[in-house]
């Protein structure tokens, strides 16, 4: 009969399992094996992650609906425009999202799917927007959906609606 504790027997469970492991990497062609299969990991672990990281770091600073924009600045910000002002722009600020990042203002009236505008940034923090001409036809409840071009995201939602 054994006398050993649970955590005892536990203990040299696990170093036979690493005796017998360390025994196997002693081998010249295992040793060269599990470092390759480690370093490969390794380096999948650290793309997959600075990318997933980077990805998930991307995020909406400031989003407005407006009736202009005038040197970057959101001139007229509301939720309702009469359709007389002719247009209505969607002014987005980002931050995490990479030069070149490609973004999409997603416009749509009554629900359904009115126009996919696709925007590049340029330089960090610089606005980028969209607009709409009004028609009389355009009357009604509209929202705007503002979506990562990489990862197909949602960052945020605007609504408004364009009235007489």
């Amino acid at each position: 009969m054994n006398n050993f504790s649970m955590p005892t027997k536990v203990c040299r469970f696990f170093h036979q399992i690493w005796a017998r492991w360390f025994t196997w990497l002693e081998k010249p062609f295992s040793l060269t094996f599990f470092t390759i299969l480690v370093s490969s990991f390794v380096f999948m672990l650290s793309i997959n992650g600075s990318m997933s990281l980077a990805l998930a770091s991307a995020r909406l600073l400031q989003a407005q609906m407006c009736e202009s924009v005038v040197a970057d600045e959101c001139i007229g910000a509301s939720v309702v425009f009469p359709v007389r002002k002719g247009q209505v722009f969607c002014y987005t600020v980002f931050d995490g999202l990479p030069l070149g990042a490609v973004v999409y203002h997603r416009w749509y009236h009554r629900g359904e799917l009115s126009t996919q505008i696709s925007l590049k940034l340029s330089e960090p923090g610089k606005p980028v927007y969209s607009f709409i001409q009004l028609r009389e036809a355009d009357k009604g409840p509209w929202q705007v959906e503002i979506v990562d071009g990489t990862t197909g995201r949602v960052l945020g939602v605007l609504m408004f609606s364009i009235t007489d």
